[in-house]
């Protein structure tokens, strides 16, 4: 754009609002009373202060109303194009263990339709047979995730043995789609400090379990979920993306969350948007009231609506024991379970078909 071209501003209506050089800077005196529009791009769009109430343009120089994104986090504009904070958007992290697998592809195919990202926890040994879904996961947004080589319980590994089934698996990643995982689930659950410091990543449990393994069923699966009293924002849910009738559920489910108002991100989104500095812990959920409680490793507080820091500064300092096992949240948590073994999870014994779902708490 050259000095004297001008980015004009108009309403839902085409109406012309104003318009300036595209300097980022205007003040416009009009009337009996000055008005100073303070401007400044991100991304695609342009977010403009008029007399201290925000408001939302696209490239185009449209006003936006409705949800708007801004990096990680929606904001939400109201029909006159004014900025509402007290709407917040509710986020779950939906994510797969176990992968890929047959179904994975009708997966993705359904996350894609909805513009929805989800965290797959994937099996070394099944990567190779699968490079194509694994691929076009990274394409889509979605999270790579490591849920070891051969789905061994790591308390019975030694460390040495713990280390090579993730880092074989981040190999066997690497090979089939170019980067390694950025997040752990170890098989049950199951983990301890020395393993989480050994492997050197964030450890990621749950906080809803959808026992899917056990039902084999779609509308169990189904409604188990929805009816779950954990389900709400901040949420981290457990499927697997092996077995058909799991899939088939969460192709009715990811629609209906969305359509229930819900933004289905990746696990790392999740915790970008909560403020939270992904670390070498534990996490099973990201529920504000865990937040606030400083339940969640690497929460850096609440910033400002507009523009919470993201960027890693925490100083590591909150507690480590995010595993949802505190007391009870007043968000929805329940009792917080991550599907540890000390809640009563036994996500363990390989089935009749040689795959590992039966671990509810992986």
């Amino acid at each position: 754009m050259n000095e004297n071209q001008q980015i004009c501003f108009t309403d839902s209506t085409g109406k012309e609002l104003f318009s300036l050089p595209d300097n980022g800077v205007l003040c416009l005196f009009y009337g009996n009373g000055d008005t100073h529009f303070s401007l400044c791009r991100f991304l695609d769009q342009t977010h403009a202060e008029i007399d201290g109430v925000k408001y939302a343009f696209d490239s185009n120089g449209y006003m936006q109303t409705g949800w708007v994104t801004k990096g990680v986090n929606d904001y939400y504009f109201n029909e006159d194009g004014s900025y509402n904070a007290e709407k917040k958007r509710p986020l779950i992290a939906l994510t797969f263990d176990d992968g890929p697998g047959q179904y994975t592809d009708k997966l993705l195919d359904c996350l894609e339709e909805n513009n929805a990202h989800a965290t797959f926890f994937m099996l070394g040994q099944l990567v190779g047979q699968y490079p194509d879904e694994v691929k076009r996961m990274v394409e889509l947004g979605c999270e790579i995730g490591n849920h070891s080589w051969d789905h061994q319980d790591m308390l019975n590994l030694s460390i040495d043995d713990v280390i090579k089934e993730f880092g074989d698996t981040d190999q066997a990643l690497i090979d089939a789609c170019g980067q390694e995982s950025t997040v752990i689930r170890p098989p049950y659950g199951d983990c301890n400090d020395e393993i989480i410091s050994a492997v050197g990543k964030p450890f990621i449990l749950w906080s809803i379990d959808s026992l899917d393994w056990k039902y084999l069923d779609a509308d169990l699966d189904y409604n188990g979920i929805m009816n779950d009293s954990n389900l709400g924002d901040g949420a981290v849910i457990l499927m697997h993306d092996i077995h058909g009738p799991s899939v088939d559920a969460a192709l009715r489910l990811i629609p209906d969350l969305i359509a229930q108002g819900y933004k289905l991100v990746t696990v790392s989104e999740m915790a970008a948007a909560k403020n939270v500095t992904l670390q070498t812990a534990k996490y099973a959920e990201f529920w504000q009231s865990a937040l606030d409680a400083g339940y969640v490793p690497g929460y850096n507080g609440n910033g400002s609506s507009e523009d919470s820091s993201t960027d890693g500064t925490s100083d590591g300092s909150s507690d480590d024991s995010s595993n949802g096992d505190e007391s009870d949240f007043s968000d929805g948590s329940g009792d917080g379970s991550d599907g540890s073994e000390s809640d009563g999870y036994t996500d363990g014994s390989e089935n009749s078909e040689g795959d590992f779902s039966s671990d509810s708490g992986e």
